[in-house]
């Protein structure tokens, strides 16, 4: 067994300088004045196979020069796809005239075929004819990286699928799901788009593709291999369908969740042998099954009043309270209701789509019960109620005043007691709270028309 040790600062050292010689490696233009291309390395030829290479326009019989030194091999026929062609290395030249091509040792520069169509693009259709062009591959590498040809035009991006089972969703800017409109459980996304040739005149596949969602990469599709016989693991090859031009991108499965959603898509180009963004696109969307929650509150005091009770009395007007709504990461807060008991809307207030919503003072001054409704963005509707009941006058005959007594351990009776007594109310709570720093708590009485109605002993620990 062989132990190999790596120092990793060296490897990055040396990634980042081969990968610099390599796009920045000069080699001579096949075709000196033609930089029109017409298409791009990695297209989508047909289900198994995508383009190898790019195309150049130029007129029939252009001199075609050997991009770098080495031994040229002639091959080819009229009917290969290829037609005619010379092949230095990994360099390919196709479609050239059958006379006029070169073989053995070349020099770069040197003039090696002339362009031409030959070569059948169907067999099956004959008389079907390539345009007059230079075919340019370097196997599995993208050519454009290799030369400073110019391309500052921006690509296009077109409908965004999610494709699921036999289905597609279009997924367009601003769009929500809800329980009428659900979004499927799980799928793929499908992107149409293509960029546009330094020509301004033909749809090309892009040197890149990249969709983000929610701000992480789920794919990123760089054309500087082939994916020959591999096509069908790019494109969609049906529903929809890719065509020579017009290409749907499989950008990569997710299993949705509920929530706000973002998906960006960057398409880049090759300019001057650099990656540029050539075109940029948002699509933002919600999934929403979920009701927002409400809460209602006493507004002087902070109280719950959630499907509960608040009183005035004879001397007061109403009561405000505060309605509370939180939609978490749904939607979205659209509106907010308070209806009396007869189903009359008393009061509402319209929302821009936040995601937390606070209603205060909100004025109330009839008696009764009342229903909180609120309903988000996606059409999900909650409800909550309250009660608002009169805070009766005290009678003193009705409701006799009640002594809170507490004695200490050693007998002695201690404040409140002496202090003015107070009248509790029906339904009503009280909470005593006793401290003696010596001797401990003994016992707290509740004491109404001299009877004890109410009592509670303890064994306190006294404080130091």
């Amino acid at each position: 067994m062989y132990e190999v040790k790596v120092n990793m600062k060296h490897i990055i050292f040396l990634f980042v300088g081969i990968l610099f010689a390599r796009i920045s490696y000069s080699l001579t233009w096949p075709v000196e004045g033609y930089t029109g291309i017409t298409s791009t390395h990695g297209e989508y030829r047909d289900a198994e196979r995508t383009h190898k290479g790019i195309d150049i326009s130029v007129p029939d019989g252009t001199p075609v020069r050997a991009t770098i030194s080495g031994y040229a091999i002639v091959g080819g026929s009229a009917t290969d796809k290829s037609g005619y062609y010379v092949k230095i290395g990994t360099h390919l030249f196709a479609h050239l005239r059958k006379d006029g091509r070169k073989s053995g040792n070349v020099n770069e520069g040197e003039i090696i075929g002339y362009s031409s169509n030959t070569g059948l693009p169907d067999p099956k259709r004959p008389k079907l004819k390539y345009p007059y062009h230079l075919h340019f591959a370097m196997e599995d590498e993208n050519p454009l990286l290799y030369f400073s040809i110019p391309d500052t035009n921006d690509g296009y991006i077109g409908v965004v699928y999610f494709r699921h089972g036999g289905g597609l969703v279009e997924i367009r800017d601003g769009m929500v799901f809800n329980r009428a409109n659900p979004f499927p459980s799980s799928g793929e996304f499908i992107v149409n788009a293509y960029d546009v040739s330094n020509t301004g005149r033909n749809h090309v596949n892009f040197y890149r593709i990249v969709l983000i969602l929610n701000g992480e990469r789920l794919r990123d599709l760089e054309f500087n291999v082939s994916h020959t016989n591999e096509a069908s693991l790019v494109y969609s090859t049906s529903n929809p369908t890719s065509t020579m031009g017009d290409y749907y991108y499989r950008m990569g499965s997710w299993r949705p969740t509920e929530g706000r959603h973002t998906v960006e898509v960057e398409g880049y180009d090759i300019d001057r042998g650099s990656p540029r963004l050539s075109v940029r696109e948002t699509r933002e969307f919600v999934i929403d099954y979920s009701a927002p929650n409400i809460k209602v509150e006493e507004m002087h005091t902070g109280i719950d009043i959630t499907n509960g009770i608040t009183y005035f009395g004879s001397n007061e007007r109403g009561v405000n309270v505060k309605i509370i709504v939180d939609d978490g990461n749904g939607s979205g807060i659209k509106r907010i209701e308070v209806r009396n008991e007869e189903g009359t809307v008393k009061l509402s207030k319209n929302f821009s789509g936040e995601g937390i919503a606070m209603w205060d003072l909100v004025w109330l001054s009839e008696f009764g019960k009342y229903k909180v409704k609120c309903e988000d963005i996606a059409g999900n509707i909650s409800e909550v109620y309250f009660e608002l009941r009169y805070k009766e006058p005290v009678n003193e005959d009705k409701y006799p005043p009640v002594i809170v007594k507490i004695t200490n351990l050693d007998g002695i009776e201690i404040p409140p007691y002496g202090e003015a007594p107070f009248v509790l109310l029906p339904l009503s709570a009280i909470r005593v709270v006793a401290e003696d720093d010596y001797f401990g708590i003994l016992k707290i009485e509740l004491i109404k028309d001299g009877e004890i109605f109410r009592t509670k002993e303890y064994s306190s620990i006294p404080k130091l």
